[in-house]
Parts: C-alpha cells; sequence; structure tokens
C-alpha cells in the first residue's frame, strides 16, 4: 500500500533482469503489471496516487532500474541520485 497523493501516476519502470525477477515474485501494488522482455530486462508498471513513496522504493534498487514514465518521477530521481552522489566527493 502506497502513500496516497494528489495526483494519479502512471509508472514504468525497466529493471535489470537479476533484481526484476526477484521483485516480479512479490506483488508490491494491486496495479502492478510485470512484462518479461526479450533482452532479459523486466518491465515494471503502476499506477499510483503520489509519487513520495515510490520514489525512494526506486532509489533503493540502484542502477538496477530506470525510471520510463513519467518525466516527473525520472527527474526527481535523478535530482535525488545527484544529491546522494554529492554527499560522497
Amino acid at each position: 500500500r502506497m502513500i496516497r497523493g494528489v495526483e494519479r501516476h502512471e509508472i514504468e519502470l525497466s529493471v535489470d533482469a537479476a533484481v526484476g525477477e526477484m521483485l516480479a515474485e512479490t506483488q508490491w501494488h494491486n496495479t502492478q503489471d510485470v512484462e518479461h522482455n526479450d533482452d532479459g530486462t523486466l518491465t515494471f508498471r503502476y499506477t499510483v496516487e503520489g509519487l513520495d513513496e515510490i520514489v525512494y522504493w526506486i532509489l533503493g534498487l540502484g542502477p538496477a532500474v530506470r525510471v520510463v514514465k513519467p518525466e516527473v518521477l525520472a527527474n526527481r530521481v535523478r535530482d535525488l541520485a545527484r544529491q546522494i552522489a554529492a554527499r560522497y566527493p
């Protein structure tokens, strides 16, 4: 169950094979849809209300995940990752 926000977002994530297979074993959200791709990656799709919780879940997966959409989420992940990296000069 995610922390609810005001705005509904369609989320699409591309996840590396090893991490993706592990994630696919769990139903993380009731809207979860998982697609296995020919290149070994997995595509995860969710419909969520608010981005506050999912942004930190994505960051916890590190470089194994890439936000495909929405752009606002990709930008938040990128900006937070830069802030984290800046703490380790």
